[in-house]
């Protein structure tokens, strides 16, 4: 588990005004598409947080992991503005998103800038969604992990598309890290079935110049009935010598319209300590939530408190 305090020994210092800058601006727009900079929608969330760890210490500070996609007039072309990003008063890390975007005939919409990799945008943990900052990587990319502890330039391209309850995408970057040339190949894809998402995503970071190159698979499967729901992804992460496997699975349920209480697990081959959270999350309006969640683990428990807004 890599908590916010762990991550700051890697901060890119000239990054973090920008990235604390833009998660305070993107939670100011609108919510109503069709205000401001044209009609808009978003995914994600930006909330400010406490957070207390049995072996660290504890912190505050602001979270976000958001996307933004901007579509003025309704025309063909558009940008998208997004973060993932944590400045606390220990430090921060950070990554922002950018691309300008060509939304095609067929539906698609092809981007190019930094888009988010398509590997994040298929089945998401919902540990990181429910427990905010004591939320960890193991779905997560590999290339926007490594460019999270970096700060490092990146820049690619990524089409996205639709046919019926189908969905599909690929994304290709490019970054450096540690004076190695990468080249991150991302796909993914998911099938709604009535009540259930099955999704799946492949990543390959291929580096040039005797580098390690990375792979990751990630597939599951989530159901959701309206009050309550569960589901479940199998991930594996190799780099053609060592391979680490893990699962996580979740149940959530709303009591009342406005309150979601949600549990999760996560397992490790080799790794006989596991991961389990709790979280309940209460909504304020429509957009501004508040947030209690914690983790259990042999490596010690972590809990956090937070107040957000939802795009």
């Amino acid at each position: 588990m890599l908590p916010v305090c762990h991550w700051v020994e890697f901060m890119n210092r000239s990054a973090c005004p920008l990235v604390a800058a833009a998660l305070l601006g993107f939670a100011a727009l609108p919510a109503t598409a069709g205000e401001g900079l044209g009609g808009h929608q978003g995914t994600g969330f930006v909330e400010l947080y406490y957070a207390s760890f049995e072996n660290a210490e504890d912190e505050g500070g602001l979270y976000g992991d958001f996307d933004l996609a901007f579509r003025p007039g309704g025309g063909a072309l558009g940008f998208d503005l997004g973060a993932f990003a944590a400045r606390s008063d220990e430090g921060g890390n950070g990554i922002l998103y950018w691309a300008g975007t060509w939304y095609l005939p067929n539906g698609g919409k092809l981007s190019v800038g930094n888009p988010r990799s398509v590997y994040d945008l298929f089945q998401r943990s919902v540990h990181n969604d429910a427990q905010g900052v004591l939320g960890n990587f193991v779905l997560r990319s590999q290339m926007q992990v490594e460019e999270f502890l970096d700060g490092g330039a990146q820049f690619g391209a990524s089409y996205l598309g639709g046919a019926g309850p189908f969905r599909y995408g690929a994304s290709l970057h490019a970054y450096e890290l540690d004076g190695f040339d990468i080249t991150a190949l991302a796909l993914g894809g998911s099938f709604r079935w009535e009540d259930y998402l099955f999704s799946a995503a492949y990543e390959n970071s291929d580096a040039n110049r005797g580098g390690v190159d990375f792979q990751r698979f990630k597939v599951g499967v989530a159901a959701d009935y309206g009050t309550f729901g569960f589901g479940t992804a199998y991930r594996v992460f190799g780099n053609g010598t060592d391979t680490e496997r893990s699962w996580e699975s979740h149940l959530f349920w709303e009591p009342t319209g406005r309150l979601r209480l949600t549990g999760t697990f996560q397992s490790f081959s080799g790794d006989a300590n596991s991961v389990t959270g709790l979280a309940a999350r209460y909504s304020i309006t429509r957009n501004a939530y508040a947030r209690a969640g914690a983790t259990f683990s042999s490596d010690g428990n972590a809990y956090s408190i937070g107040l957000g807004y939802e795009f």
